[in-house]
């Protein structure tokens, strides 16, 4: 699902998960789910800035994984942004169980994840949440996600 991109500023951004966001938003939000009830939640600094400087107006809340602990929101959109894993997974910022912890459990009803699920696979953490949503079929393409929302 695109390409990670590395900012001057060192951090990432991935522009077509971002899109996705946004359609996923304007579904939420077209389905009578308030945008007060919505969180996005990104990894990086730079996703951060991408999304807030496309859609920053839209009334959802805006976060990242690090500034979002202790707080909830109906639904939360998981932005995870990184398309390459280097050759050292266990040094990857987005391995880090804790902030996985902190990102999944911020939603009271639903949760959306968006990222490359073949390298995330690559990761310890992100492998074993996948293995779960897989054997509970929670895992979607991008091009599945409408189908979702076809009755409303």
């Amino acid at each position: 699902m695109g390409t990670a991109v590395r900012a001057p500023s060192k951090s990432l951004y991935n522009e077509d998960e971002a899109i996705i966001c946004r359609h996923l938003t304007d579904r939420l939000i077209g389905v009578v789910i308030p945008a007060q009830s919505i969180c996005v939640i990104v990894f990086y600094r730079e996703q951060y800035r991408f999304v807030k400087e496309d859609m920053g107006d839209l009334g959802f809340e805006l976060t990242t994984v690090d500034s979002v602990q202790g707080r909830e929101k109906d639904v939360v959109i998981l932005l995870t942004t990184k398309t390459k894993i280097s050759q050292d997974p266990e040094g990857e910022f987005i391995n880090d169980y804790r902030r996985l912890n902190v990102a999944v459990t911020r939603s009271r009803h639903g949760q959306f994840i968006i990222g490359q699920a073949d390298t995330l696979r690559q990761v310890p953490v992100w492998n074993t949440l996948l293995r779960w949503a897989d054997s509970i079929s929670a895992v979607v393409t991008a091009a599945q996600v409408p189908s979702y929302f076809q009755n409303y």
